[in-house]
């Protein structure tokens, strides 16, 4: 995931789901294992996008997403499902 803007990337996920120095490591955890144990799952709300989901615990909450371009795979954004905030970084890299 590249730094991004306010629009996309790790600058927008700071933005809208924060990542705070306590829970850096959590979030490039909880990202790499998404990326390995998670899967295609559904086009996103934008006809272009498409997200990319692990479903790490047993509720419906217990989910991280992430949003890419289909065309180029460009990082959008990225978040926990079941949060206000999106950023429950701890609890998606513990999960494991």
């Amino acid at each position: 995931m590249r730094c991004g803007d306010p629009t996309k990337g790790v600058v927008h996920v700071d933005l809208d789901h924060e990542i705070t120095e306590q829970t850096a490591d959590a979030f490039q955890n909880c990202l790499s294992d998404t990326m390995q144990f998670g899967g295609y799952d559904r086009p996103g709300t934008n006809p272009s996008l498409s997200v990319w989901r692990w479903q790490f615990g047993p509720g419906r909450g217990d989910a991280a997403e992430f949003v890419y371009e289909s065309a180029n795979g460009e990082r959008i954004t990225f978040y926990n499902l079941g949060v206000a905030s999106g950023n429950e970084w701890q609890r998606c890299a513990g999960a494991r």
